[in-house]
């Protein structure tokens, strides 16, 4: 027999907090989970035997395919999906991170981004939330029409490992069957130069309502591959828009402050992300996974 469980909402447009009734095992109905997270978009695990040992398994009843193994960030567990989110804060001073949908300039965009809490900062670090869908339907309608009309263009530059074997030499035309990247490889400097043409806004089918998921309001020093984000076209886009859609999703920002062994499991595509800054000497520990929502099993 499946283990019973209350829900709570975090709020009232979305988002809830699944606590244990009796038993605090990880005997769950998935599929009934997963009916949760799609109505609330945001998924609070607490008070359950989660631990790093066992929350890649527990993802993984989610999904037969995790997302973005050769992601930058330290790994653990001897596992190349189970990462360490705030490695890049040892180069960025712990300071606060913008809102972003996770790798939305990626070939492989997540479609779920877990976070697990090891250790939660004694100060500062909460994990901000931002619901997409509550966003656009906060922007004006000259913003809504702008970014309706072509995609945004994300120019990136990627560092290649350096392997003894490679003989190429100069440039080489990138290969993909993604629709909306094009780009090349210079095996003279170990780079890959891409360009990547992805809409603001995503339409969450469920709902019948479009989010604005993307990374034009994060901070790029946190994605260094990142060196411009503009209009397909190659528009710039105006410094008045990002001003605005900042203000906005200030309006509705929810602050998640951690519990040790809690779990957040949220819609990547229809959710922004980022984060508090939090001290130096801080031990904090939250470790990430990616997954895809579309091979759900079970």
């Amino acid at each position: 027999m499946k283990i019973k469980y209350n829900i709570k909402n975090i709020n009232k447009n979305w988002g809830a907090i699944i606590t244990p009734i009796d038993d605090n095992s990880l005997d769950f109905n998935y599929k009934r989970i997963f009916k949760d997270f799609k109505q609330y978009g945001v998924l609070n695990f607490r008070g359950f035997n989660l631990n790093e040992s066992n929350i890649l398994e527990f993802s993984g009843g989610f999904t037969g395919r995790f997302a973005n193994p050769d992601n930058r960030r330290r790994k653990r567990m001897d596992s190349k999906f189970l990462l360490e989110a705030d490695y890049w804060s040892d180069l960025n001073n712990r300071n606060s991170m913008g809102l972003h949908s996770e790798a939305s300039f990626s070939s492989v965009w997540p479609e779920i981004v877990w976070f697990f809490c090891n250790t939660p900062s004694k100060k500062g670090g909460e994990t901000t939330l931002c619901d997409g869908i509550q966003l656009w339907k906060l922007l004006p309608a000259k913003l809504k029409l702008y970014f309706l009309k072509q995609p945004l263009k994300y120019s990136i530059e990627i560092q290649l490992p350096k392997t003894k074997n490679y003989k190429k030499k100069g440039k080489q035309d990138w290969i993909t069957n993604t629709l909306g990247i094009s780009g090349y490889l210079d095996w003279e400097e170990n780079k890959a130069y891409l360009e990547v043409l992805r809409y603001a806004i995503y339409k969450v089918e469920n709902l019948d309502s479009y989010a604005f998921t993307n990374h034009l309001i994060a901070d790029n020093y946190n994605e260094p591959q990142i060196k411009n984000i503009s209009m397909a076209s190659g528009e710039a886009i105006p410094d008045e828009y990002i001003k605005i859609i900042k203000e906005k999703s200030f309006e509705i920002i929810y602050e998640h402050n951690w519990e040790k062994n809690d779990v957040l499991m949220i819609d990547n595509k229809r959710f922004m992300h980022g984060r508090k800054e939090f001290s130096k000497n801080s031990d904090r520990d939250i470790l990430t996974i990616q997954t895809e929502r579309s091979a759900f099993k079970g």
